[in-house]
């Protein structure tokens, strides 16, 4: 007689109705199994993979020499397909071969196969079958080939700043068909390709002295590489100029270098000003700030320092210094500066390891939870417990843990409790989430308590 996927139930799952339909009898009452008979339960197990994601049917053939031949279909469960076959001659060499198919019509594709040989069917007891199912269609043999550079042609090694080089490279494969296909990539250490993917291209050097490493990576379709790399020099062209010398030329302001680069209340914060005199004479200096809180430490040395309360209102200054040779020639340079105090990196905390006594229940229980954390920065923490069903107890804090009781009933959905860590000082904040898995029973028939003497005769 062939069973249908109705005398199946799906493994781990609770149903509302019948649990298990006889083969012998398939009767709404669901009479228990003949006692000269025993059940099998049937697991399939895979790898998640595109290819296992197009499975709609999995087919078990019950066969043996003194049974008739027997197929039906599983259901589909979390991690594999799963059934329960009721009714099954005792006896051992049950032979069990699951296959699975793309579609549910007779004509689908088998995808994946498996067999489960030797089985032995006690009387009253429930046999688990678990049959592991392989590709039924290896796939093809990986067939390879490599890209070869024939050639690569610079038309120079050396170039001046900002100067460019053309290079033309060529490439085959050794797999003909290949060839046209392969992809060309540019990369360099300075400088930069246009464009950087075709087999020739231009390369523009950069406006400093360096010497550049430049590689062109050739890859075909079956991602199989080769590279070659060369460099060039980049210089500074050797030139002439005529100098002309005059006199009486003002001084020049070059830079005016602040120490810390910003004004901190109630902190000093050093200038100093870099002028030059083309003559070499002395220079002499007049420092003065837009800053009404502003003390200047001079204002005719350098450097100087610059000091505003801690109280100050200024959210900015400007620092100007006026400086001036011995004729009387000079520059004016000016400097603004924020007001503001120094940044500070703020670093998260960081959760060590989390403990729950449980992952699963099967009625209301009390887990204990305990989360450990650490600031890296050695600042206080706080913890902060919550959950999304069921009752948290007191919670027991220490300096790097706390622990807390959480009372989780079966709701019927998925739970979760967090532990919330917050750093007091910066006030960042990592959260610890905790979950729980509920195998709790829900309908008048629970397979896994099912007590068949109930229905004895």
């Amino acid at each position: 007689m062939k069973q249908t996927g109705k005398q199946l139930v799906r493994a781990g799952k609770r149903l509302g109705t019948c649990a298990v339909l006889s083969v012998l009898a398939l009767s709404a009452a669901c009479a228990k199994p003949r006692p000269a008979n025993g059940n099998a339960k049937v697991l399939t197990f895979y790898s998640k993979s595109l290819l296992v994601e197009q499975v709609k049917r999995v087919t078990v053939t019950l066969t043996a020499t003194d049974l008739t031949t027997t197929s039906f279909d599983l259901t589909d469960a979390t991690t594999g397909w799963s059934g329960l076959l009721a009714g099954i001659t005792p006896g051992s060499n049950r032979h069990f071969h699951a296959e699975a198919f793309d579609g549910l019509s007779p004509t689908a594709a088998r995808l994946f196969q498996g067999d489960s040989r030797s089985v032995t069917i006690v009387t009253g007891q429930t046999a688990i079958v678990d049959i592991q199912l392989e590709q039924a269609t290896p796939p093809p043999p990986f067939h390879g080939s490599e890209p070869v550079i024939d050639s690569l042609v610079a038309s120079g090694n050396d170039v001046a700043l900002g100067g460019s080089v053309t290079l033309n490279a060529s490439a085959h494969d050794s797999d003909p068909a290949l060839t046209s296909s392969l992809n060309y990539a540019w990369t360099k250490s300075a400088g930069n390709f246009t464009p950087d993917n075709q087999s020739s291209t231009v390369w523009t050097a950069p406006d400093t002295a360096t010497v550049a490493t430049l590689t062109l990576t050739v890859t075909d379709s079956n991602h199989q590489i080769a590279s070659i790399s060369m460099t060039i020099t980049v210089e500074v062209t050797p030139g002439s100029g005529i100098v002309t010398v005059t006199f009486d030329e003002a001084p020049i302001i070059t830079a005016m270098t602040p120490t810390p680069q910003i004004l901190v209340p109630g902190q000093p914060t050093s200038i100093e000003v870099t002028a030059t005199d083309a003559q070499g004479n002395g220079l002499t200096y007049l420092w003065s700030t837009t800053c009404a809180d502003g003390l200047l430490s001079s204002t005719t040395t350098n450097p100087i320092t610059v000091t505003l309360p801690a109280n100050t209102n200024d959210t900015s200054c400007s620092i100007l210094v006026t400086a001036s040779n011995l004729i009387g020639a000079s520059d004016t340079g000016t400097l603004v500066l924020s007001v503001q105090n120094p940044t500070t990196p703020q670093v998260l905390p960081q959760i060590d390891y989390q403990f729950q006594s449980t992952a699963a229940i099967v009625a209301a229980t009390t887990l204990t939870l305990q989360v450990f954390a650490h600031s890296p920065q050695g600042h206080p923490l706080t913890f902060t417990w919550g959950d999304s069903n069921g009752s948290l107890g007191a919670q027991i804090d220490q300096p790097t843990t706390s622990s807390n009781t959480w009372i989780v009933t079966c709701a019927g959905h998925p739970d979760t409790a967090t532990a919330t860590i917050t750093d007091t000082v910066n006030h960042t904040a990592a959260v610890a989430s905790f979950g729980i898995t509920e195998a709790c029973s829900t309908g008048f028939f629970d397979t896994a308590h099912f007590d068949s003497n109930l229905f004895a005769d």
